[in-house]
């Protein structure tokens, strides 16, 4: 790893001796001056952006603002999974995408339901059944790339 790369990663993530208060995000010029030496000194770059939908609002507009910086460029790739009802914000940056159906497994869907709701003062009998109903819902996420 670059050592502007790792100075950036412990400033972020400071030893166990400092607090979190003593902790500090980078700011996005910083992030950006990182990545162009980045390109410098490598071909391409890669960057994977995983669950875009579950981010905040800021925290979307700091995506988009990352992406719209960079693209196009042939040299830095991002790929960002996202559910379908938010994938137009990334069409409108110009961005390509793919659609990938991933089927949850009824056992695993299962197995979570039941797992997530044992620390609740649940009866097991509406633990089970929850688990059944959410699992013969077939319940699937459709997951979109944005690939550039």
């Amino acid at each position: 790893m670059p050592p502007y790369i790792y100075k950036i990663y412990e400033g972020a993530n400071p030893s166990d001796q400092q607090t979190s208060t003593q902790r500090s995000r980078p700011l996005y010029s910083t992030l950006i001056e990182a990545i162009t030496e980045c390109t410098k000194q490598f071909n391409s770059l890669f960057f994977m952006l995983d669950a875009f939908d579950e981010c905040s609002q800021t925290q979307q507009e700091f995506v988009l603002k990352f992406i719209q910086d960079f693209y196009p460029n042939a040299r830095i790739h991002i790929l960002v999974s996202t559910r379908t009802h938010i994938v137009s914000k990334l069409h409108n940056l110009g961005c390509d995408n793919a659609k990938i159906e991933a089927r949850g497994n009824k056992e695993d869907i299962t197995r979570f339901v039941t797992e997530s709701l044992k620390s609740r003062s649940l009866q097991e009998s509406l633990v089970q059944s929850i688990a059944d109903k959410v699992a013969e819902t077939d319940m699937f996420v459709l997951s979109n790339y944005v690939l550039t």
